[in-house]
């Protein structure tokens, strides 16, 4: 009889063993798909925030030919695939200060200008993104 009992005991232990295992490795396996989620949104907000950055650039650049066609100009806003830019311009003389927000899902990127005016030629003199 006591040995009939041994083997019941052994099996219980091999049993329990296994089950841990397994529950275990569904951890890990859990574990490693929550990761994987949470890198895909990381790399979507990045996308989203390069996206941004590009289009606050394209919105500098829009300003600088609307500023040659009309030195009045003050800005406005520009929507342009899944995002959109807010512009600022503000003058000083032959001086313009142009900012430019842009949106692209949850990501906001600026840059502010400085442009000089002369006649219909307008120079970026300074350009950097604002830290924000």
């Amino acid at each position: 009889m006591k040995h009939h009992k041994q083997k019941y005991n052994k099996g219980s232990i091999l049993l329990g063993t296994t089950i841990l295992m397994l529950a275990i490795g569904l951890l890990l396996a859990m574990s490693v798909q929550f990761l994987g989620i949470g890198e895909g949104i990381l790399a979507f907000g990045e996308q989203q925030s390069e996206q941004a950055f590009s289009l606050a650039d394209t919105c500098i650049k829009e300003s600088a030919l609307r500023i040659e066609r009309n030195t009045a100009w003050t800005g406005g806003s520009m929507t342009l695939g899944d995002g959109a830019c807010t512009i600022i311009v503000t003058s000083f003389g032959s001086s313009r200060t142009v900012s430019a927000a842009a949106t692209v899902g949850v990501a906001v990127r600026k840059i502010t200008a400085t442009m000089t005016v002369s006649g219909t030629i307008v120079s970026i003199t300074s350009w950097a993104e604002d830290p924000s």
